[in-house]
This record gives C-alpha cells, sequence and structure tokens, in this order.
C-alpha cells in the first residue's frame, strides 16, 4: 500500500474490558511479554518492506509515557517505534509523557484536549509544538477532533477551526 508506517494499539479495544479481565489475572510482565512477542513478530515482517511498526497510547495498558517506552524496549526492534496520542496519556501531566516520548516517536494524533474527550479543556499547542520541535520530530501532525461526552459537533466546523489553531501554533513556534 505504500504506507511507511503501521498504527497499532496495545490493548484490548473492546468496550467495558481491561487488560486485567482479558488476560484472566495475568501479570503486567506477563501481557507485556505477550504484547512484545507479537510486535516483534510484526516489526520483523515491516522491516521486509520498509514498514515501521507505530505502536499509539491508546487505551489501558498504556496510560503513561514510560510503559509505552517500555513496551518498546521490551520489543527491542528499530522497526518498532511511538505514536503519540495527546489525548490518552491518563497522568497527571500529559505533556510530560509526551516529552518522555517524542524524541522516539515515528507520529502523533494532535487531539483537541490532552485529558481526552471525556474533557473540554483545550490542548496547550504552544507547549505541544516546542515539545515536537525539542523532539527532532519532522513528520505530519495529524489531528483528530473529538467532542466532549453529551456533546454535539459539526465536524465540518471544528476540522478547519482546530487545523487553524494547530497552523498557527506551528507559525508561532518557527
Amino acid at each position: 500500500l505504500g504506507a511507511p508506517v503501521i498504527r497499532v494499539f496495545a490493548d484490548t479495544q473492546m468496550r467495558a474490558q481491561t487488560w486485567q479481565t482479558v488476560s484472566k489475572g495475568a501479570t503486567r510482565a506477563q501481557v507485556q511479554d505477550w504484547i512484545a512477542s507479537d510486535l516483534r513478530e510484526c516489526a520483523e515482517q515491516g522491516k521486509k518492506f520498509g514498514v515501521y511498526i507505530g505502536v499509539q497510547n491508546h487505551g489501558d495498558f498504556l496510560k503513561a509515557g514510560q510503559e509505552q517506552l517500555d513496551l518498546l524496549k521490551a520489543v527491542g526492534s528499530p522497526w518498532c517505534k511511538p505514536i503519540v496520542d495527546t489525548g490518552y496519556y491518563k497522568t497527571p501531566d500529559p505533556y510530560v509523557d509526551m516529552a518522555l516520548v517524542a524524541p522516539m516517536s515515528i507520529n502523533w494524533q494532535v487531539k483537541q484536549s490532552v485529558f481526552g474527550e471525556e474533557s473540554d479543556i483545550p490542548t496547550d499547542l504552544i507547549r505541544l509544538l516546542k515539545i515536537v520541535r525539542k523532539s527532532g520530530y519532522s513528520g505530519y501532525l495529524p489531528i483528530e477532533t473529538l467532542c466532549a461526552r453529551g456533546k454535539t459537533c459539526d465536524p465540518f466546523a471544528e476540522v478547519p477551526a482546530f487545523l487553524k489553531k494547530l497552523k498557527d501554533a506551528i507559525a508561532q513556534t518557527a
């Protein structure tokens, strides 16, 4: 397909399930070993075709930047790198997690709020862009707009408005 990166989630992606319930009581270390083994296999396949495996922090297994880096270290392949999902570090200061993972990132998902779709606190795009620039990342910055739960949003208004804010932040941090 010509894609340079395949995005994967290290999680169940099943509503009302957690990695603990799906793994039937396995330890975090055991689950990480299982995921790392599968990602290693994917990375070896990707290497054959020049395609990176991008592991996104999306779900309950990778709530913090260090957890994401620990998993990638367990994979041990230069063909497996992190994708920074700006709205899915479930820590007190997600920007700290982003800064930790950013230097190794292969891609990003820039969301309107770093506190997830349950929040309407906007992402500090200037702070975010400073992290991106300091990391040396030079790829695309995909955006993702999500309405706060219970709110109705018009994507034809939301997407262009958010894109403009991101472009303004890019210009302000140049």
